[in-house]
């Protein structure tokens, strides 16, 4: 008969202790405290550990060291003291049409629109904001139990049980702020030519081309992201192309579009 296989250690291939680990996690989860300060705060004490090896720790062993009973409080919807978005839009237009070049005609148009106190979410991946250190003026870590209690007047309990403020690890503040900034230009190129076949028809050609640039920022503290080529976003790069062949009642028409490439 085999013998029972023994589970997995968690703390394999790592350096530090599991107590040390421990502290790490605990230090994090239980005190208002960024990576950094956890960081520093070991030193001072005679470990040197990284504020990266912090956030791995919260991410792998947070679970692990997490009472059985701990809970987070996450505040979404709305939010009352919304201001207005405002932007900068402007464009400008070259238009060609070459008396030389009968037929022919171009256009070349240039962009920019730029928001400010864009409404938005603060947090972009929920599961992961307690580990991110950006993330510190919407989250409170270790709150006190009336916080929690205020925090929670209309809350939807999502536990197997009864809702305690006592066991409430930190209050999540998703909720709508007029803080992000975003920034949209780009250019689009429109080509046209239509040409007179004597005794054939005409044949049109046309084509049309935009390059898109977005960047995005939630606030100060979080970086700029590039919006445009990601997926569920515009991308960078479309082309459209076509040709259209007519003489009286017969038509004859083909055309090819492309779409950029989308990252992950």
């Amino acid at each position: 008969m085999p013998r029972p296989r023994k589970p997995a250690n968690p703390f394999r291939y790592f350096n530090s202790s599991p107590e040390v680990i421990r502290l790490v996690v605990m230090m994090y989860v239980r005190f208002p405290l960024s990576l950094r300060n956890v960081e520093d705060l070991l030193f001072e004490r005679g470990v040197d550990i990284c504020h990266e090896t912090v956030r791995f720790g919260w991410n792998r062993f947070g679970p692990l060291f997490a009472s059985e009973n701990a809970s987070a409080i996450l505040l979404e919807s709305g939010n009352a003291v919304l201001k207005p978005e405002r932007a900068t839009t402007w464009s400008t237009t070259l238009a060609v049409h070459p008396q030389a070049i009968t037929g022919l005609r171009a256009e070349l148009t240039y962009f920019s629109v730029r928001y400010r106190d864009r409404i938005a979410e603060p947090i972009t991946f929920e599961t992961t904001a307690l580990a991110d250190d950006i993330l510190e003026d919407v989250i409170t870590l270790a709150p006190s139990e009336a916080a929690a209690l205020s925090s929670a007047a209309s809350v939807n309990n999502l536990l197997d049980g009864p809702y305690d403020p006592a066991e409430v690890v930190a209050i999540i503040d998703n909720r709508n702020h007029t803080v992000a900034r975003q920034r949209v230009s780009g250019i689009d190129l429109f080509v046209d030519y239509l040409v007179e076949m004597a005794g054939s028809g005409r044949l049109n050609l046309t084509a049309n081309a935009a390059y898109l640039r977005s960047r995005h920022q939630i606030n100060a503290q979080q970086p700029v992201v590039t919006l445009a080529g990601a997926i569920f976003n515009p991308p960078h790069l479309r082309a459209s192309g076509g040709a259209t062949w007519s003489d009286g009642p017969l038509n004859l028409s083909t055309f090819a579009n492309y779409t950029g490439k989308a990252r992950r």
